[in-house]
């Protein structure tokens, strides 16, 4: 088996080390008109509309429609793709605007008192890109 060390003359190079494009947060609410007036910042127009279902749990889709524990909704919030879950693509994006989306959820999905409101957004930055040497 080979291995670098067994290649003559092979130096150690830097490559570069690219910055995400992004930067992403998320908020919290208790109620859906405090989500609503965070998505404004973000650009949002109009007031999310919510089914239920036979429980009265408000759903929404992440990849189907359905009640979402609020940890399910935050895993969202560290997956790999930034914009995961996004309507809008993160290549549309211009440097400075953001991508947003809301979710309804719950603490404990079989507690409806429980319901809480997200909202997930990311933001297009200035990509930086820099050398640096791996020791």
């Amino acid at each position: 088996m080979f291995s670098p060390k067994h290649i003559k003359n092979l130096e150690e190079a830097s490559l570069p080390k690219i910055i995400s494009n992004f930067e992403r947060g998320h908020n919290i609410f208790d109620t859906q008109e405090e989500n609503e007036e965070c998505a404004k910042q973000f650009g949002a127009k109009q007031v999310s509309k919510y089914e239920t279902n036979s429980n009265g749990f408000k759903m929404c889709s992440t990849a189907s429609k359905k009640v979402h524990s609020l940890a399910e909704i935050m895993k969202l919030t560290t997956t790999e793709n930034e914009g995961s879950n996004m309507d809008k693509k993160l290549s549309d994006i211009k440097v400075g605007e953001f991508a947003y989306r809301r979710y309804v959820c719950y603490d404990d999905i079989d507690d409806i008192q429980s319901e809480k409101f997200v909202t997930i957004w990311v933001k297009r930055i200035k990509a930086e890109v820099s050398v640096k040497p791996e020791n």
